[in-house]
């Protein structure tokens, strides 16, 4: 769809104060002023870029609603091509309606992901400041949103950018010594070298082991809750979540199936999962539950074992 201009909805879908329709390509600044009447009388295109313009929004000519057009002029927006926002009210028919006048003013529907794919291609942002962006959406905790906001800002395509360039320059004296072995064109000597293949090869190091503490902190610490049958996992899950998730009953057993949860404890994520009661049984159903939460228990990062302090500790519980 490079080439073509596109519009969408950029807020969250629901009701709410305002929404933002964004509408991007060659022909955005047309498709906006066929769907945007400012309130001066001057058109859209004559105000300097990103200036915020009061005016109705139309529908085939007819006002639906008040609102705000910006325009950036490429190559200095998001998308690296020129590109209007529209901002108004957030009802749901509302915003849908809006979006609909941008369709038919010519504008086409922006696929998932659309805005940052041309950013990407248009060499607006790296890749991993795009998978930055998305994270930065979906963070589910400070330590999450503190990582998507360095990844977005560019942070590992400058750190991938300076060993790169360390590597071209390292590359060159090795090519220059092969070469010209006595015309000493080398920058650096061959112990000098040496040097800095082992500190490339320490700065790789660090950045592979980063990514290790990165996809905890992303993805979160798969967690198993286990124990024997009504020894307080299912409490001790809702708890931990702060709500009733899971049904606690003093009859054993009441667990058949896992329950998965996510929890923010501190820094860390938890993937909760609480696990039918690990025991021998001859209920087909509640053997499925127990060979679950096995299978929890070996895929799980971290375990948790509840005991009951108040009965004595059996074989079940060293099972």
């Amino acid at each position: 769809m490079m080439g073509s201009t596109v519009a969408a909805i950029s807020t969250p879908h629901g009701r709410g104060g305002v929404a933002l329709i964004r509408i991007s390509g060659p022909e955005a600044v047309e498709v906006a002023e066929g769907m945007f009447r400012p309130a001066s009388g001057r058109a859209l295109a004559a105000y300097p870029a990103r200036t915020a313009v009061y005016g109705e929004i139309l529908l085939r000519g007819e006002r639906i609603d008040s609102g705000i057009a910006t325009v950036f002029r490429a190559p200095a927006s998001f998308t690296g091509e020129d590109t209007v926002e529209i901002a108004c009210h957030g009802g749901v028919l509302l915003t849908e309606t809006v979006l609909q006048s941008a369709f038919l003013c010519g504008a086409e529907q922006a696929g998932a992901g659309e805005f940052t794919k041309r950013a990407f291609l248009n060499g607006k942002i790296g890749l991993s400041e795009a998978e930055g962006i998305i994270d930065l959406i979906e963070a589910e905790s400070e330590e999450q949103l503190r990582m998507a906001v360095a990844q977005s800002g560019g942070r590992l395509r400058r750190e991938i950018d300076a060993l790169s360039g360390r590597l071209r320059r390292l590359l060159a004296s090795v090519y220059a010594l092969i070469d010209y072995p006595d015309e000493d064109l080398s920058e650096v000597s061959e112990e000098e070298m040496a040097g800095e293949i082992e500190a490339l090869l320490a700065s790789l190091d660090r950045l592979k082991d980063s990514y290790r503490s990165s996809r905890v902190i992303k993805e979160g610490i798969r967690t198993a809750i286990v124990g024997r049958p009504n020894t307080g996992k299912s409490s001790l899950l809702n708890l931990l979540l702060g709500r009733e998730r899971a049904i606690v009953t003093d009859i054993p057993g009441t667990t058949r199936d896992t329950v998965e949860e996510s929890a923010v404890l501190g820094r860390a994520m938890l993937r909760l999962c609480d696990t039918a009661g690990i025991r021998t049984t001859d209920d087909a159903v509640e053997q499925i539950g127990v060979t679950r939460s096995v299978e929890a228990l070996e895929g799980s990062e971290l375990v948790i074992a509840v005991f009951d302090g108040s009965a004595p500790f059996d074989a079940e519980d060293g099972a």
